[in-house]
């Protein structure tokens, strides 16, 4: 296993890379010439297998007319998979070639690189075309310890598992752990944060909102709370449709405030308005078809929530469902800004329980899958959902000894391109010791605007 990516091409053990170029001509009058001005670029001997983190060495041909372009000149970009390129702007030589190296990035995502060809002489591009790699991974990252969570909890007589993240309005790390929240700073040090007010007991749930308050679903307190930036609790909602909550378990924010919870246990999304305090909208998930919604995440570029769901037989003492059924899966919701409607499943049946979620800069969506073997744990496994492609995820990390809860990109000092991971302790699928938080270096950092 490895936290790093790799810079060689293992032809045996990758399957064949899918190398799209896209290339298109521009066609210009020009009564100087026959032809027009017609522009091509050869992009050589590009390898069909390569890794992530691998590079691609090629020789660029540039051509007009059918002829060797000297003197044009050439610049190159990384638009998507956050690969690297050298050099970014160059001059064809005689020949009309470009030496030019191609860093492919660390997440298995398409890879694309921009070319654009400006005429001898000219300052803005002619032509231009790009060039598209699909790396493979294989095997999945093994993430990396970031803090000691579990010996601080010890030390500070906190029992239980951690649970969820979310990044405070003072920079720093927040992390639910069972009947308390705890601050981490991006060098590691952790304190616990002193609350007033309401009973904080199980915080599976955290998310801010752009006023500093922190919204926790406590499934102990079977209620959504409220956490002032002074620190004080108050319970916010505790019923839906005429019933108390059972098992409140994660929760999001929209840019313009709404609070949407997960109850897994009943089957329910509620989206709550802070504005009107008023819970304007409930949503029934079949929990022996689809599993009971779990993670929620808003589509930083608008329009859509995202909503994984899990088995809900042993968590919930529901032995009606099968224990063993893979119902856990992504689903989408059309998003006004206002209410969620229009559900349909995207990848359904990946794993028993579907947890945590969350999206890249680049509009990738990571997700958090496990799958059982009996009563012990099969692989706790993170997938990315390349954008666009939600309905077929690859595995981007993957542990048999321990269980991924929640995601999180950083932000400030804690790295912009690291992805956190909140772990789960659950005896006896896992020692407790595994509770804590991971980190994966990746090269696409997160969404510039959270969906928190």
């Amino acid at each position: 296993m490895r936290n790093a990516p790799g810079h060689s091409v293992i032809a045996s053990l990758l399957p064949t890379l899918a190398l799209l170029i896209s290339a298109a001509t521009l066609v210009a009058c020009d009564d100087e010439t026959e032809c027009g001005v017609e522009y091509e670029i050869d992009f050589g001997e590009i390898g069909t297998e390569v890794a992530v983190g691998d590079t691609v060495e090629t020789t660029l041909t540039v051509r007009q007319c059918g002829d060797p372009l000297s003197g044009g000149g050439i610049s190159i970009a990384s638009t998507s998979g956050g690969g690297d390129v050298s050099p970014v702007e160059a001059v064809t030589d005689a020949a009309g070639e470009v030496a030019v190296t191609f860093t492919l990035g660390s997440v298995p995502v398409v890879n694309t690189y921009r070319v654009a060809v400006a005429d001898v002489g000219g300052a803005s591009p002619a032509f231009a075309t790009s060039v598209s790699f699909e790396p493979t991974l294989d095997p999945p990252y093994d993430p990396a310890p970031f803090v000691d969570v579990d010996t601080w909890m010890i030390d500070n007589g906190l029992e239980g598992s951690t649970e969820d993240l979310a990044f405070g309005p003072d920079g720093n790390m927040y992390m639910g752990v069972t009947e308390a929240l705890i601050r981490i700073t991006p060098v590691g040090d952790i304190d616990r944060v002193a609350t007033t007010g309401a009973e904080l007991r199980n915080p599976l749930g955290i998310a801010f909102d752009a006023a500093g308050n922190a919204w926790i679903a406590d499934s102990d307190a079977d209620a959504l709370l409220m956490m002032t930036p002074a620190g004080v609790l108050s319970i916010v909602v505790d019923e839906a449709n005429g019933a108390p909550l059972e098992a409140p378990n994660h929760v999001a924010v929209s840019p313009d405030g709404l609070v949407v919870f997960s109850d897994p246990c009943l089957g329910l999304l509620v989206a709550y308005d802070p504005g009107t305090d008023t819970v304007t909208q409930t949503l029934d998930f079949d929990l022996a078809a689809d599993g009971g919604p779990n993670g929620i995440a808003f589509d930083p570029a608008g329009g859509a929530v995202y909503v994984l769901t899990e088995n809900t037989s042993v968590l919930c003492n529901q032995p009606r469902i099968p224990y063993e059924d893979e119902l856990a899966g992504l689903f989408r919701f059309d998003f006004d800004g206002s209410a969620l409607a229009n559900r349909s499943a995207v990848a359904p049946q990946l794993g028993v329980f579907g947890d945590g979620l969350a999206f890249d800069g680049e509009g990738n969506l990571y997700t958090i899958f496990d799958t059982i073997d009996v009563f012990s744990l099969d692989e706790s496994t993170i997938y990315v959902h390349p954008a666009g492609d939600f309905a077929n995820p690859v595995k981007l990390a993957a542990a048999t000894d321990r269980i991924f809860a929640n995601l999180l990109f950083g932000e400030g000092e804690f790295g912009e391109g690291n992805l956190y991971i909140a772990m789960l302790s659950i005896p006896p699928l896992t020692d407790e010791s595994t509770r804590g938080v991971e980190v994966i270096s990746l090269s696409i950092p997160g969404p510039s605007v959270r969906p928190e």
